[in-house]
């Protein structure tokens, strides 16, 4: 019922009014959506996974640190270098570093959560299955077109919050 609820709120509702703050990010492999993000202020994003990632790609991002509070629904997230899973459900809260490597491995409809990040650190990127540090750049991965605020399609610019 509550996931019912931000799912109206959110994307029915405050990404009508506000739709330069809401973007949809797609899956790097075949473009299905990933995820949807409200962003509320610089550090702050109200967002929905939609789909597992791709199997053999993981992610890093580029924040100091950030905390998530899981709002509705339930994900699993799998750390690299693999075999390791954590289940997220909601009520609950998880941190992560610049220096955790993941994917998203599963996710239940209507999975919202209120994402909150601090400071910039290094670029963000993508990781490729097995067990290789061979890292590509979030610029050379992902094409323009994943950046998706308020019907424009943009990459962002530098210092600008994820």
């Amino acid at each position: 019922m509550w996931g019912k609820f931000l799912e109206w709120f959110i994307v029915g509702f405050l990404a009508k009014i506000f739709p330069s703050r809401y973007r949809v990010i797609p899956r790097i492999h075949d473009g299905e959506p990933l995820l949807r993000q409200f962003k509320l202020t610089e550090w702050a994003y109200l967002q929905s996974f939609l789909n597992p990632e791709g199997h053999d790609l993981y992610h890093r991002h580029r924040w100091t640190q950030m905390r998530s509070f899981v709002l509705s629904g339930e994900f699993t997230e799998e750390r690299y270098p693999g075999d390791i899973f954590i289940l997220h459900r909601a009520p609950s809260t998880y941190t992560m570093d610049f220096g955790t490597i993941h994917r998203l491995d599963s996710v239940t409809p209507r999975t919202w959560t209120l994402f909150l990040m601090r400071h910039n650190s290094i670029g963000w990127g993508y990781y490729l299955r097995p067990r290789s540090y061979e890292y590509q750049s979030w610029d050379k991965t992902v094409p323009a077109k994943v950046l998706h605020w308020g019907g424009r399609f943009e990459r962002p610019k530098p210092g600008e919050a994820q």
